[in-house]
């Protein structure tokens, strides 16, 4: 058995024994449901019905000062598919002196189809979430930090621009995008100066890496890694599933240069889109998207190789 297995059944079987014995609270924070952008940049989503939040947070054993914190944004499938990725990461973030949330779009919604939720009420979420966390006195106010996986890694990232700004109570430290697709951008792209990672998965078939190169290319102030050996999805999985029909929109002229506009029109494959956001997703749907085989997930390795890398990340801009 060479070194590396070794290390990695190692470091597995000690952040599985870790994970036993961390206890988690509950953190409750108030939101909205929206179901488009022109909602959020025009103040009406405080019309919208509240929504109340009740998300899962893991503090560190040194809680003398003030701690930086890492919300975790889920994609589409829901939080409780993370476990794989948490026992592994929760042990170093905390051993780092991280707290960490894992936010929850889905549970208090009681949506049938939790999928469907709108891009911009997931936003909205992470803006209350951050001035919940800001105004928390066991938090940093000036470290608060979010990762984000696939439809999660573009809120991540999303959450960087400074259109934002007027909304928070402070400032994001630091975005990591874990695998979140680079199709389609604000209009108003202006970012805050935040350090953004775009994580990408080497194999990726179900989006294009290459929107995310473009994206750098067009807006700048972030940086790339690809992980190797891996497929959308791999903080998910500890296999590789092949998925022989899978909605895409690999076939539509995906890329930077399309665009949401603050007043929620959505300009998307030469053609521009507006109304609620299941009517725009509708409509792109057939207009260009399609079904393909596409491939899922990845290796303990892949995920220990990427938890490493993510708080590295976030050791680096730690704002202390």
């Amino acid at each position: 058995m060479n070194n590396l297995v070794v290390l990695i059944i190692t470091l597995i079987l000690l952040s599985t024994a870790a994970m036993a014995k961390m206890k988690n609270e509950t953190l409750i924070y108030w939101s909205y449901t929206t179901n488009s952008f022109s909602q959020v940049f025009d103040g009406s989503y405080s019309k919208q019905k509240r929504v109340k939040h009740k998300v899962k947070l893991w503090m560190p054993q040194q809680e003398k000062m003030r701690v930086p914190v890492i919300v975790m944004q889920h994609g589409t499938a829901p939080p409780n598919k993370y476990k794989k990725w948490l026992n592994i990461s929760l042990p170093i973030y905390l051993s780092e002196g991280f707290a960490v949330v894992m936010n929850d779009s889905y549970s208090a919604r009681k949506l049938k189809r939790s999928k469907q939720l709108s891009f911009s009420a997931r936003v909205i979420d992470n803006i209350m979430l951050f001035n919940r966390l800001f105004e928390d006195k066991r938090f940093d106010p000036d470290n608060i930090n979010i990762q984000g996986f696939s439809y999660g890694g573009m809120v991540a990232y999303h959450m960087a621009y400074e259109a934002y700004q007027p909304l928070l109570a402070g400032t994001w430290n630091s975005h990591l995008s874990m695998y979140g697709a680079c199709d389609v951008i604000l209009e108003d792209s202006e970012m805050t100066g935040a350090p953004v990672l775009m994580y990408l998965a080497g194999r990726e078939n179900r989006q294009s890496n290459n929107d995310c190169f473009k994206y750098r290319e067009q807006v700048g102030g972030f940086d790339i890694v690809v992980l190797e050996k891996s497929y959308h999805g791999f903080a998910l999985d500890d296999g590789v599933t092949n998925e022989p029909d899978t909605g895409v929109f690999t076939r539509c002229d995906t890329g930077p240069q399309n665009t949401i506009s603050k007043g929620g029109v959505w300009k998307y494959n030469k053609t521009h889109w507006s109304g609620s956001y299941n009517d725009i997703i509708s409509g792109i749907w057939k207009d260009c998207g399609t079904y393909e085989k596409t491939v899922f997930g990845g290796s303990e390795a892949t995920k220990i190789r990427a938890v490493k890398d993510s708080i590295l990340f976030f050791k680096r801009n730690n704002a202390q």
